[in-house]
Order: C-alpha cells, then structure tokens, then sequence
C-alpha cells in the first residue's frame, strides 16, 4: 500500500500531461487513504470540474467545507458553482463567507495568497469596492505588473477612481516597458492626461 502522497503526486503529473481520466484513480485513492485532506479533495474537485462533472465536484466541494468551513479556495469554486446554477441565495451566503475567510486569513503565514481567485469572484458579482481591497492586499505583498494591472483597472474602470489608476498604470509599465499592453495602458494614461490638463 503506498502513501497518499504517492497517488496524489502521480494524479497531479497524470492531470498535467492531459491525462485526467487516469489521473482520477489516483486522487481517489488518495482521499480513500487521507479522506480529510483538503489538499486531496480540491484535486479531486478540479479533476471533476476539467470533466464537466459539476454534481461530483459540487460534493466534494460540499465535504471540503465540512471538514475545513474556512477554505477559501474551495468556498471561491463552490460560489462559482452555486452562482451559475442560479443557487443566488446559497451563493450569496457563500460569498459572505469567503470574504470573512479572506480577511479572518489575510497577512498570516502559510496562506495563499488567493488574491486572484477572490477578486475575481468580487468582480463577478459586482463587488468591486471588495476587488479594490483584495487586489490592494495582492499590490501591498507583491509588486508585480499584474497585481497594478488588475488594482489600476478596477479602479478605472469600475469605480471611476481614474487619477489613482493612471499613478499605478504607470507604476505598472516601470516595472515591464515592453509588455504586450503597454500600449492600451500608456494610451489609457494619455487619454486621462489630455482631459486633466
């Protein structure tokens, strides 16, 4: 009998080759043996999720919560799956929850970051004062090209905060001057700039 770890490692490299029926056996054993490690069980989901079984995932989803009622991760994709089956009252309470898990787990050790999974679901529903938070958080802990992207667009265009956008856009292009949208963001800044002035 080998370890969970084994079948999970070999379903993760069968699941990155394309293999993911193959790789199914392997998570399953892997949760037979270890059947509370979410770590485990969120493969599971994304094997059931890749093909299009959305009842299977949905409960291993379900049980993820069950055992770890804090998992941001698996309470971003259950939100996806609640919201698009039309569930609005269960995704509604869904999405309450994950943002109270984002901030009970924001700035502690060992934890994700999940910035682009939860600010994605806040722009999905509309939440862009919450996007503009999270994606501040992703800025403050990483200063990347992607996370002023994605800060300075939520700000520009959903909440109409266009001078602090144009600042982070062009804290944005500093970092990679020759990304391929440093043309739509410097013509962004040009635009703003031509109706301040």
């Amino acid at each position: 009998r080998y370890s969970p770890d084994y079948y999970s490692i070999t379903g993760r490299n069968l699941f990155k080759s394309g293999r993911v029926k193959e790789s199914m056996f392997f998570f399953k054993k892997s949760v037979d043996i270890s059947p509370f490690d979410t770590k485990n069980l969120l493969d599971l989901a994304l094997v059931y999720n890749s093909l299009g079984n959305v009842v299977m995932e949905k409960k291993v989803l379900d049980l993820m919560i069950r055992v770890d009622p804090k998992n941001v991760i698996a309470s971003a994709q259950l939100f996806r799956i609640l919201f698009s089956t039309g569930k609005k009252n269960n995704a509604e309470i869904m999405y309450s929850n994950l943002k109270n898990n984002f901030i009970y787990f924001m700035n502690r050790d060992n934890f994700g970051p999940y910035n682009d999974e939860i600010g994605g679901v806040a722009m999905s529903v509309g939440d862009f004062v919450f996007a503009e938070f999270v994606y501040q958080d992703a800025l403050n802990n990483k200063k990347t090209f992607a996370n002023y992207v994605r800060l300075a667009t939520v700000k520009y265009y959903n909440l109409k905060k266009k001078k602090e956008a144009v600042i982070l856009y062009k804290k944005a292009l500093k970092l990679k001057p020759n990304a391929l949208k440093d043309k739509e963001i410097q013509a962004l800044i040009d635009e703003y700039e031509s109706t301040t002035n």
